[in-house]
């Protein structure tokens, strides 16, 4: 096994825009993407990589493919940004779920839950995949924090894509993200691996998932909080590293 590698990258949860992707000379690797709710308040009273095997097959081309973070020996292929999407917010305690993933096998529209993918060589042996949730800020100029919002990823499961490369092993089906603490969605270990390893993380159970059953990632948002007509925006930080 190499000398220990650490990936870290951040997602928020709608738009996707690439901030920062490098390798220094320590091999940590930073990817940022950034993404959104958006709230209205009542005044009156939003890569090519090989999919989970279930659902579907094929090569999907999700709308926006983020960089590959990593090497040829331990890479992250694909991870997701979640889109909660635009909602009247009433004072009351409210529960949204992200949009699932849209893209297209083979020229044809499909839908799958969200996902995460790593793929890792036989020189890497072992490695786990932790997430970390900030707090939801609104972006009107104010950046003020907003307590009590909470993610919570569903029905955690995996697959694996590729034969004599080992499988990975979920910590736990439900994975509440509660700001600032890190939640381990997964870990890998297999000396005998003979070759590559392509393993990925569903948010939500594969079949038949649309724009409205799906339920994988989910948010939820207290009653009697004082917001702004804004985006909210929260950082989450997925890390991969080669220890367990």
């Amino acid at each position: 096994m190499k000398a220990g590698k650490l990936l870290i990258f951040g997602i928020v949860s709608m738009s996707v825009f690439i901030l920062d992707a490098q390798i220094n000379q320590a091999q940590t690797l930073n990817a940022t993407t950034d993404g959104q709710i958006t709230l209205k308040v009542d005044t009156d009273g939003g890569g090519i990589v090989d999919p989970p095997t279930e659902g579907g097959g094929g090569t999907i081309v999700p709308p926006v493919v983020p960089p590959v973070v990593g090497d040829k020996d331990l890479a992250l292929i694909y991870y997701p940004t979640f889109d909660f999407g635009t909602h009247d917010y009433t004072g009351a305690a409210a529960k949204y779920y992200a949009q699932p993933l849209t893209g297209t096998v083979d020229g044809i529209s499909v839908v799958r839950p969200q996902f995460v993918q790593i793929r890792n060589s036989s020189n890497v042996s072992q490695w786990n995949l932790k997430v970390t949730a900030g707090q939801f800020m609104a972006q009107n100029g104010t950046n003020k924090p907003i307590p009590g919002m909470l993610m919570t990823l569903n029905d955690v499961n995996k697959t694996n894509n590729t034969e004599n490369g080992g499988s990975a092993v979920v910590a736990n089906q439900t994975l509440p993200l509660t700001p600032g603490q890190a939640q381990t969605i997964g870990t890998y270990n297999n000396t005998e691996i003979t070759g590559t390893s392509r393993n990925s993380f569903m948010f939500g159970m594969p079949g038949n998932v649309t724009a409205e059953n799906y339920k994988g990632v989910q948010l939820d948002i207290p009653g009697s909080l004082e917001l702004d007509n804004a985006k909210y925006l929260a950082n989450i930080t997925w890390t991969l590293a080669d220890t367990l």
